[in-house]
């Protein structure tokens, strides 16, 4: 038997291929123990993890276009190369804004040392939601009885129809000739996990809260395969996580309440960054997205739907 590495051999099947990808997602704590702001004690991983996605897209490649079905439902992510809360369309709206990694990475690690330091908070699941349809004729005459909600959603989106409030959002040259539809992400949040003090006891000093941020955009497919996801931030919520009560006053206050993320980001950089990873790897069970700089994002289909 020929060992290509540590991680894969030649004769593996995909079902092995992917077993060993969630060993090593597992392992990793999501990917987590292999980010040079915790350890650069497991950073090799993220070179086998890469070997076995290259595996992956070798043994069953993405060579004929993606249906909005195989894309469509509930994900949720089981492994990144980067900090968990960057599978949020949000930041990845950051990171396209600056156009500068240096910067972008900057932004990303200020905000995990003053979300994470002393154990402050800690990311639960990550979850995206998709909801696509095939790809209509982007021009909508008036009074035409295509005209139906979702044929305007799909003109909206491709900035179609004169005078729509959601034809400025999103950018005019967006592609949504692969169909198009909705994402929604969901990042579960839980603040003040361990709060217990050594020597002083055993006990916890403080409660424990959280809450879900709720991240809504328009999603479009592009490429020969469909295998472009293109994504708009539209607006952020916060939600509440089954189980753990939010921050007292604050948290019910805010709770449900739509931000306006899209709106307000086009005011102050004068349009709203359009994202894109591409599907490197997909199957009923297992996809694998990869950004314009090559890191990973991979997401599972979840066993329980909450």
């Amino acid at each position: 038997m020929t060992m290509i590495s540590p991680v894969r051999m030649v004769s593996d099947s995909v079902a092995e291929v992917k077993s060993k990808v969630l060993q090593l997602a597992a392992a990793m704590d999501r990917g987590g123990m292999a980010n040079p702001g915790v350890s650069n004690a497991y950073l090799g991983t993220k070179d086998d993890m890469r070997l076995l996605v290259e595996s992956l897209a070798e043994l069953d490649p993405v060579n004929k276009p993606l249906t909005p079905s195989e894309l469509s439902g509930r994900w949720e992510l089981v492994y990144t190369t980067v900090e968990l809360f960057r599978a949020s369309p949000f930041f990845q709206m950051v990171e396209a804004g600056y156009d500068d990694p240096e910067k972008s990475n900057l932004f990303f690690k200020l905000h995990q040392l003053q979300t994470g330091s002393w154990g402050a908070s800690k990311i639960g699941r990550v979850t995206q939601t998709l909801d696509l349809i095939d790809s209509v004729p982007p021009s909508i005459e008036g009074g035409d009885a295509t005209a139906t909600p979702a044929a305007e959603a799909e003109a909206a989106a491709a900035g179609a129809i004169e005078g729509s409030d959601k034809a400025g959002v999103v950018e005019d040259n967006t592609d949504v000739s692969g169909g198009s539809g909705s994402l929604e992400s969901e990042v579960d949040l839980i603040i003040l996990p361990l709060t217990s003090v050594p020597l002083v006891g055993f006990w916890k000093l403080l409660p424990t809260f959280g809450g879900c941020i709720a991240t809504k955009a328009k999603c479009s497919l592009a490429g020969d395969n469909n295998e472009v996801v293109q994504l708009v931030v539209e607006s952020t919520k916060l939600k509440a996580v089954e189980d753990v009560p939010l921050l007292p006053l604050a948290g019910p206050l805010f709770e449900g309440m739509e931000f306006p993320t899209g709106e307000v980001t086009k005011k102050v950089m004068g349009n709203v960054p359009v994202t894109k990873q591409t599907v490197v790897y997909i199957d009923d069970t297992l996809r694998v997205m990869e950004d314009k700089a090559g890191e990973l994002y991979i997401y599972a289909r979840p066993l329980k739907s909450f």
